[in-house]
């Protein structure tokens, strides 16, 4: 990485620790003065929390809301402790109350205010016109704006951000654990279905997928489920229904060290969303060298996961889902090519240390636009 300059202090208003990023803050940390300020301690595991890696950590208190698909966080306090921080430039993440103050703050104090988000296209579609306006007010006037994936970059110049000023630092997973897990890993389960157990999720539907799966094939199939959420009991009663077509593996909600070996072990990922920004258990699923069969509303669709190459983008009709599970599960040599070329595009595009050098550039950016 290069082009930044020395201790630039920067500043990143964010909603909470997670496990995809805070590899990626650490190399930024070697070249800026990172200073992390959080609306909450991490959601789901304790053990997330940034202290000593690197970088400032900061922990908002307020009032936070946590929706199926929305986040939201108020706390006037932001202001004062900006004061404290006096970045040279305030990177925000989103549009809640808190992240707008801080924005107030780095307009009132003439600081650069740059942006970064993993929407995506589809997502964008769904808000409101008060969102939408936001968003064609605050990106053209940006000094820069990271991206998480293609659609994120569409979206920044569709509300009229210049192209040079939008840079891409990819969401990413540790390709490295999930490879080595993946070495000697035993086909345990022909299906995997990961995230919470919520409707737009749609966990119902990778059950119906491996039914429809276990017809097609003629015998009985695995289906490994690695979360929970509101879903669950409703998940174990349809599995109880149809126990002689699908044999349902529900783990619940797994640590990150143990995700490796529990992707290795399957042969593909469903990923039927009818909404995702992005997708971070493709990642897992491309570096455990799984194919993934995606929604093609999701971000990650057609950008990491390419139709035919490493899995397949498919439409929300079932049909079409079980025709790709069964042709791939009949096909194992078409099964290995795929999840080979998988594991080859996320190592290829897909690290830290190109997020990393993405942020970093972004941050140049800033700095050649202050200069007289």
């Amino acid at each position: 990485m290069s082009g930044a300059p020395q201790r630039l202090r920067v500043a990143v208003l964010s909603n909470a620790p997670v496990p995809y990023r805070t590899p990626m803050w650490a190399r930024v940390a070697r070249e800026l003065d990172l200073q992390m300020v959080y609306c909450t301690e991490p959601w789901v595991d304790p053990a997330l929390r940034e202290q000593g890696r690197g970088y400032g950590v900061h922990v908002l208190g307020g009032a936070a809301w946590q929706g199926t698909r929305r986040f939201l966080h108020a706390d006037l306090k932001v202001w004062s402790l900006l004061g404290r921080l006096n970045p040279d430039v305030l990177v925000t993440t989103g549009f809640i109350p808190t992240f707008l103050v801080g924005q107030l703050w780095a307009a009132r104090h003439g600081r650069p205010h740059a942006v970064m988000s993993d929407g995506s296209w589809y997502q964008e579609q769904s808000l409101s016109g008060l969102h939408q306006a936001l968003r064609r007010w605050v990106y053209p006037r940006a000094a820069a704006l990271v991206g998480a994936g293609a659609g994120t970059l569409q979206v920044f110049q569709h509300h009229g951000a210049p192209a040079q000023r939008c840079f891409l630092a990819p969401l990413c997973v540790d390709n490295e654990r999930f490879a080595a897990a993946a070495l000697h890993a035993t086909r345990e389960a022909e299906l995997l279905f990961s995230g919470r157990l919520v409707p737009h999720k749609q966990p119902l539907m990778a059950l119906d997928i491996a039914v429809g799966v276990a017809r097609r094939l003629g015998r009985r199939v695995r289906l490994r489920v690695l979360g929970d959420g509101p879903l669950h009991e409703a998940l174990q009663q349809a599995a109880a229904r149809v126990a002689e077509q699908v044999e349902l593996q529900c783990l619940g909600y797994r640590p990150q060290a143990e995700l490796p070996a529990l992707y290795a072990g399957a042969g593909l990922l469903l990923f039927p969303t009818q909404w995702e920004p992005w997708g971070l258990v493709a990642n897992e699923a491309c570096a455990a060298g799984v194919p993934v069969l995606v929604s093609e509303v999701a971000g990650c669709a057609g950008d990491l996961v390419l139709d035919g190459v490493n899995g397949r983008v498919l439409p929300p009709r079932l049909e079409d889902w079980v025709d790709a599970a069964s042709d791939l599960l009949q096909n194992e040599p078409l099964l290995r090519r795929m999840g080979a070329a998988a594991q080859a595009r996320v190592q290829r595009g897909w690290t830290f240390e190109r997020a990393a050098e993405g942020f970093v550039q972004a941050m140049a950016c800033v700095q050649r636009g202050r200069r007289p």
